[in-house]
């Protein structure tokens, strides 16, 4: 699905790959270590895969890309301080990899605040010395950073970073402004994962306590990240695409969670109603150029008109 659009491979095709082959990869060895299903199974990364595999801006490198690989590597190392209050090491890891991920994507330090948070209240491994390498893992990565730019005599890179790390001035017109039919067609993909999404978070909510408490505190994790992201893509409406693989890997554990244990014949149907959700999207925003796909999408638009 990489290949067949372009009719050959990129540079930019194969780096938005590779990261997305890495967060796969990061998925199994976070299920593997903690459990996040309670069956052996490879349904989050596979879902994953075909989600990512499914989204037109996947398939072209994006600094959002790296920064969410980071943010795969970051919770791993984040679960790993469930009730650890001298998890110092872990926890300076876990905000080194996220600093790590907002040199890429500025926005991303907005989930600094969001981490401390889940530290004290899921992972119960708050103190004040995980405080502390806290902080210091969020500075790490921009003193290294601006030590390189100093050897270089260079700083103008930090000036761009500082230009978009925040984001537009919000109005209440500038924000209903861009929510027109044009903008909600072109970003689709994402308002489809995110009705995926509230959809198995509310499942997952309202069955939760079939899990272990570890395992729970887990999800939640997943489930406000997803939230949280949400809620910021509804803030800024600008941010829409540069925030979906952020959406993605959050939306991909839960909904695997959901399509694992529910059997109900109501499951059955949303699994195949998804499956045919991802075919279409895949077709009209990946496929759309391949000429005889085109030409049929074509004619099923005209049939549709008439």
């Amino acid at each position: 699905m990489w290949w067949w659009p372009a009719g050959a491979y990129s540079l930019s095709g194969l780096g938005s790959l590779a990261l997305t082959l890495f967060v796969g990869y990061m998925l199994i060895e976070t299920d593997i270590v903690f459990q996040l299903l309670r069956v052996h199974s490879r349904m989050i990364a596979s879902v994953w895969l075909v989600f990512a595999a499914c989204v037109a801006s996947f398939h072209t490198y994006q600094p959002s890309l790296i920064a969410v690989a980071c943010m795969a590597v970051s919770y791993h190392l984040l679960f790993s301080t469930y009730q650890l209050p001298q998890s110092s090491v872990d926890t300076f890891h876990s905000y080194a990899f996220l600093s790590l991920g907002g040199i890429f994507y500025p926005p991303m330090l907005l989930f600094v605040p969001f981490y401390l948070w889940y530290q004290i209240i899921f992972m119960r491994s708050m103190s004040l010395r995980t405080l502390s390498a806290a902080l210091i893992g969020v500075i790490a990565p921009f003193w290294f950073w601006a030590v390189w730019m100093l050897v270089h005599e260079d700083m103008a890179p930090i000036v761009v970073w500082w230009d978009n790390l925040g984001f537009n001035d919000f109005s209440l017109s500038s924000f209903l402004s861009m929510w027109t039919s044009e903008f909600l067609y072109s970003h689709i993909d994402f308002f489809v994962f995110s009705f995926l999404g509230i959809f198995t978070s509310i499942s997952y909510l309202y069955s939760s306590f079939d899990d272990k408490i570890r395992t729970r505190m887990m999800l939640y994790i997943y489930v406000f990240q997803f939230v949280v992201t949400f809620l910021i893509a509804m803030w800024q409406p600008s941010e829409v695409e540069a925030l979906l693989p952020f959406l993605l890997l959050n939306v991909s554990v839960v909904v695997a969670h959901y399509f694992t244990f529910r059997w109900s014949w109501f499951s059955v149907l949303m699994f195949i109603v998804s499956i045919l959700a991802l075919i279409t999207l895949a077709l009209v925003k990946i496929y759309g150029n391949v000429p005889f796909i085109s030409e049929y999408l074509t004619i099923f638009a005209r049939l549709i008109e008439k």
